[in-house]
């Protein structure tokens, strides 16, 4: 039982040696852009034309899987970004047509079932999901 919590006790101690030299080291990948933990993964969205959409989220709605952010292209288009289990594309395309949600710029499924949804305008997605 000693010899054996011995070499447990060595292998931690080495195995703690290697990873502080390897993070001594490390860098990270300046490639990468800096994340917000606290916002979702998906960092842009594949519009119907095929373009991909890059963005930025800028706040949250406490409570709920609701994030408001901006396109970052020429225009800096607000965007509401909403994530949900179930959704219908086809319904919101129908509201927004008549003026009762906001316009969709895209959705995707995620891994996992969820659906993730970009909408227009953040103004009109404040007045939409308070009931005004």
């Amino acid at each position: 039982m000693r010899d054996m919590l011995v070499q447990h006790l060595g292998a931690l101690r080495r195995a703690i040696h290697s990873l502080k030299s390897y993070y001594h080291d490390y860098s990270g990948n300046p490639v990468l852009p800096s994340h917000n933990p606290f916002h979702p993964y998906p960092t842009s969205f594949t519009t119907q034309d095929g373009l991909v959409k890059p963005f930025k989220y800028l706040s949250s709605m406490k409570g709920r899987n609701f994030f408001f952010g901006n396109i970052e292209d020429a225009d800096g288009a607000a965007i509401c970004v909403k994530f949900v289990t179930r959704y219908s594309e086809r319904a919101h395309r129908f509201l927004a047509e008549r003026e009762l949600a906001p316009r969709l710029h895209a959705v995707e499924r995620l891994p996992g079932g969820q659906y993730i949804q970009w909408a227009k305008k953040l103004f009109e997605c404040l007045l939409i999901f308070k009931g005004f």
